[in-house]
Parts: structure tokens; C-alpha cells; sequence
């Protein structure tokens, strides 16, 4: 009987240790603690030094999920991860999804603003009519949280 209640103690014993020893080892305090909620990788705007930015812009954003282009003649389409603004120069600000014929808009663009939810690293080429390509590498910022959202430019600048 003695037996018994000596391998009765030390299974209740093992019962009680193992939990406290699986909370003490899932518990971390390397988790940060006030971080923001998601946000996008990059903020990116387009513009030109010298005038409107073309009606024919497009902006094609590579990353680790694929291509996606951003065309501001077609700003409607459906992006999963490229979602751009055209800030018209009239009006102050107008969702690319908006017809600028409806808006009152003269057409001109000021600059287009996209947010880009990569998750990391981009490769960004914008074209338009009269202005050399440009290419871009765009490299991902993280700290304690994760990715950091990187603000970036890109001015179109007509070639000689």
C-alpha cells in the first residue's frame, strides 16, 4: 500500500510540474509589446520636376508574390498588393478609381501616391511618354515589430 501512495504522490508531483514548466516555456517576453497594426512596406510618389505627370504613367511593382502594374489611364483594375492614388492637380486629391471626367478634373496629374504591401523587397519601373524609364530596387526595413513602411520617391525627369 505504501507503494501505491508513493506512486500516487509522485504522478500527482509530475501532473502538476509539467504544466507549470510548459507555460514558463511557451510564455516569451521577446514578443514587442505596442506595435502598430499592418501597414504597407512602402509609400511610394510619382512625380515630374518639370510639369503634369503623363495620363499614360504606369508603374509595375516585382515582388516576392509577383508583378503587378499600376496604369493610369485604367486605374480601376482589382490590386492585391499596389494600390495607387493619382492626386490631380485641380482638384487637391482624387482616388485613382474615380473618373476624373466626372470629378470636374482639367486631367492633369500632380503625382500618384501608392501604398505597397510587398512584405519585403521591390523592383519598381515607371514609364511614361517624353521620360526615360526608371527602375528602382526598393529594399525592406524591419525592426523589433517587423517591416517598417518606407516612404520613397521617384521625380521623372525628361531625358537630353
Amino acid at each position: 500500500m505504501r507503494g501505491t501512495n508513493l506512486l500516487r504522490s509522485a504522478l500527482t508531483c509530475a501532473l502538476c510540474f509539467v504544466p507549470a514548466v510548459a507555460l514558463v516555456a511557451c510564455s516569451s517576453d521577446s514578443q514587442p509589446v505596442n506595435c502598430p497594426p499592418p501597414h504597407p512596406t512602402f509609400r511610394l510618389t510619382v512625380a515630374c520636376l518639370d510639369g503634369p505627370v503623363p495620363d499614360d504613367l504606369t508603374i509595375e511593382v516585382t515582388y516576392g508574390g509577383g508583378v503587378e502594374k499600376f496604369d493610369a489611364r485604367q486605374p480601376d483594375g482589382t490590386p492585391t498588393s499596389v494600390f495607387c492614388t493619382v492626386d490631380y492637380a485641380s482638384d487637391g486629391g482624387q482616388d485613382a478609381s474615380v473618373d476624373q471626367d466626372a470629378g470636374g478634373s482639367d486631367g492633369a496629374i500632380d503625382h500618384v501616391e501608392c501604398e505597397l504591401w510587398t512584405d519585403g523587397a521591390a523592383k519598381v519601373v515607371v514609364k511614361a511618354s517624353g521620360y526615360p524609364d526608371v527602375e528602382r530596387t526598393l529594399s525592406a526595413k524591419s525592426d523589433s515589430c517587423g517591416l517598417i513602411t518606407s516612404d520613397e520617391e521617384i521625380e521623372l525627369e525628361r531625358g537630353d
